[in-house]
């Protein structure tokens, strides 16, 4: 069967990239906004419930720089909008743009989660506490610890641990 989800798979992406027009100006400047909205929205949508709940700010962090990415179903649904009429084929355009962008950051960034999480949590305890010497506890080590690639780590499935 992993072979027949892999042979969609390979299928829907070629779709999607056939879908895709020569890009204009105005395409590419609304997906690039597009993606700087959606990276600034998913800490609102992901870090806030995820700390409001108890989780560490580390993990916050991390979930929401993990999944900051456009959605399959986005685009699904987006193309639903323009067969239907609600929306015009510009607006599928800006998506399929912004999710093939968000697709070439994601990697990068999910590589990157920890060194991203210490260096935005020094720029927070910086600015709450207005001096160049503060420290961020994160996860329980200080923002300048270095990160262990080889340490355990808990799998956490479902926010449960």
């Amino acid at each position: 069967i992993k072979y027949i989800r892999d042979f969609f798979f390979t299928l829907f992406f070629a779709g999607m990239g056939m879908m895709l027009p020569w890009p204009h100006w105005s395409t590419l400047g609304a997906s690039i906004a597009m993606c700087i909205v959606l990276l600034a929205v998913r800490w609102l949508g992901v870090f806030g419930p995820a700390a409001a709940f108890g989780f560490a700010p580390r993990y916050a962090g991390m979930a929401t720089i993990n999944l900051s990415q456009v959605g399959e179903f986005a685009l699904v649904i987006t193309s639903l909008g323009v067969a239907h009429g609600h929306i015009d084929a510009e607006t599928l355009e800006v998506v399929i743009m912004a999710f093939a962008f968000m697709s070439i950051i994601t990697p990068a960034l999910i590589k990157n989660n920890f060194y991203l999480y210490k260096k935005g949590a020094k720029l927070v305890a910086k600015w709450r506490e207005g001096s160049t010497s503060a420290e961020l506890r994160v996860g329980g080590a200080t923002a300048d610890a270095d990160h262990d690639d080889e340490e355990d780590c808990d799998i956490m499935l479902l926010g449960f641990h």
